[in-house]
């Protein structure tokens, strides 16, 4: 009685009990072989889950097309091996790879292919998890290290980038840097908000029409103290356009509360420059949770 392998189902026939035609489970077994490392099944999905079945899974690489309308879950055996998940899929879905056996599932990243592992339960990336979508979860690097060192390449990063720090060397060298200025088209007024993560300049290029306040946040969302850590600092710039009248920053806020800022030379300005632009510098100094000094210096530009 012949018994089949539980990975790739391959035949396993008793002792002599293909005799004398031993080559036809031999020439298939080949066959299933050779596509394992060789051959795609190709499916295509819409909005429906998929299993697939072992035979489907005998080849090296699986790929998914169609567009789709609807996140996916393509279920396996509950087999070990390893395969290529291709999602060549179009449209704003998901397509998951799980597991018959009811263990961890991986989304397979639309528009890549993905090396995937099955240990008969979970699914996992072949390759730890250093690469997903063309997204780096954790790189290490030992010895020095270039990005984008030829043509235009762009590095983008979608979160705050850290860069650690020696005793022997500076931790950032830059040729050249631009940063975010807002042009607002209005005149100062009132109490405005200043969103340290959405500009280092913010310009006011109206007349102002009164004496202001600045409350600096980190968004409308997140607070200064949450993103700013002890011993950390920010130096922003804000420009008021001024008309005839010289109005001027009068109060400083930080999330809401008052701070008392230390001016150049220390006097704090009592009024603004008529017919000019008024450039506020602040380096926001973090001592302590919610506690800050501010560092402030008013400039002149007719």
């Amino acid at each position: 009685m012949s018994t089949t392998t539980t990975n790739l189902s391959l035949n396993e026939p008793s002792y002599n009990q293909t005799s004398p035609t031993w080559d036809q489970p031999l020439n298939s077994n080949t066959t299933i072989l050779d596509a394992a490392f060789g051959n795609t099944t190709s499916i295509a999905l819409t909005s429906s889950n998929v299993t697939l079945t072992s035979s489907q899974l005998q080849v090296m690489q699986v790929k998914f097309t169609g567009s789709i309308s609807a996140n996916i879950i393509i279920t396996i055996p509950a087999i070990g091996g390893r395969w290529t998940f291709t999602n060549a899929t179009s449209g704003a879905y998901t397509v998951t790879i799980a597991s018959a056996g009811a263990g961890t599932s991986v989304v397979a990243p639309q528009g890549y292919s993905t090396l995937m592992f099955s240990d008969g339960t979970n699914i996992v990336l072949a390759d730890g998890g250093v690469i997903s979508g063309g997204n780096l979860a954790t790189l290490n690097v030992s010895g020095n290290s270039v990005l984008g060192a030829t043509g235009t390449t762009t590095i983008n990063v979608g979160g705050k980038l850290t860069l650690s720090t020696t005793t022997s060397q500076v931790s950032l060298a830059l040729n050249n840097i631009a940063e975010t200025v807002t042009v607002s088209g209005v005149g100062a007024t009132g109490t405005i908000n200043y969103d340290i993560t959405t500009q280092s300049v913010l310009y006011y290029n109206v007349a102002a029409t009164s004496n202001f306040t600045l409350n600096f946040r980190a968004s409308s969302g997140t607070t200064l103290n949450s993103a700013l850590a002890v011993g950390q600092a920010v130096t922003v710039a804000f420009l008021n356009s001024n008309g005839s009248t010289g109005y001027y920053n009068n109060a400083i806020t930080v999330d809401g509360a008052s701070v008392t800022p230390k001016w150049i030379n220390g006097s704090a300005p009592t009024t603004g420059y008529s017919n000019s632009i008024d450039t506020y510098t602040y380096t926001i100094i973090k001592t302590a949770s919610a506690t800050y000094t501010v560092l402030a210096t008013l400039a002149k530009f007719a």
